[in-house]
């Protein structure tokens, strides 16, 4: 049992150290084996480790290796499920925010979204608080169906939308998906706040999956969005924040 533990300790320390050594040959582009055919998969799944990735990348590999660490002064000898789901959940987290483009994109937070549901089963045993995680999942879905929106009006101005170049027109349809994963659109989305789940693998749930939306927020981020709409944004940002306040 001990032994479990230090291989996923240490293998996430791996991982840490080999994104270091990484940070000196940025930018990277590595596109997966080309789906057939052409005509149904005209995109290819992308991933990128650039100056606005890494950064998320090495700060999901730190909180997964927190996770692990500070788990030991709570150890149930015996119990290595939650350090199956921290190590799942870092794995694709990783692949979601170092997603070239979309498409790669949608599936890590397909991913994501299902392990999270498949832990949430597992860990809670009430049907009110299954209720709520099933809420939650259905305003991630919506997020996801603003990024296949920004896909689709990329596509009809003849663009294959990636993340090396976001159109300003689109960038209004990524933060809204950002928004919906992140639960401030609509506001306070049932979250895993009010879940009675271990308390490792809660930290984990809560905070990995944010990090494949906040990628997000920093590519629209670095475009902008039109400026006849900037005024809009802002008022809808302050009511957030005096709400959450």
């Amino acid at each position: 049992f001990a032994y479990q533990w230090w291989m996923a300790f240490f293998s996430l320390a791996g991982v840490l150290g080999y994104l270091v050594y990484l940070r000196a040959k940025m930018p990277i582009e590595l596109q997966l084996a080309a789906w057939q055919p052409e005509a149904l998969f005209p995109v290819t799944p992308t991933l990128l480790l650039d100056s606005t990735s890494w950064p998320f990348a090495i700060g999901v590999v730190m909180i997964a290796m927190a996770v692990l660490l500070t788990g030991v002064s709570r150890l149930v000898v015996g119990t290595w499920l939650p350090w199956a789901g921290t190590l799942s959940l870092s794995a694709i987290s990783l692949l979601a925010v170092m997603a070239g483009g979309p498409l790669m994109l949608l599936l890590a937070w397909a991913a994501l979204d299902l392990i999270d549901l498949l832990i949430v089963l597992i860990q809670v045993a009430r049907s009110a608080g299954r209720e709520q995680a099933v809420m939650g999942l259905a305003a991630r879905i919506s997020g996801m169906a603003f990024l296949i929106w920004a896909m689709l009006l990329a596509k009809s101005e003849g663009i294959a939308l990636n993340f090396n170049a976001i159109p300003s027109d689109v960038s209004l349809f990524l933060l809204l998906a950002a928004g919906l994963r992140l639960g401030v659109i609509p506001l306070q989305t049932p979250v895993l706040g009010q879940l009675r789940i271990r308390r490792g693998l809660g930290t984990s749930l809560r905070l990995l999956p944010t990090a494949s939306s906040l990628v997000l927020l920093g590519r629209a981020a670095s475009v902008g969005v039109p400026q006849d709409i900037r005024n809009i944004l802002f008022i809808f940002t302050a009511v957030a924040a005096l709400y959450s306040a």
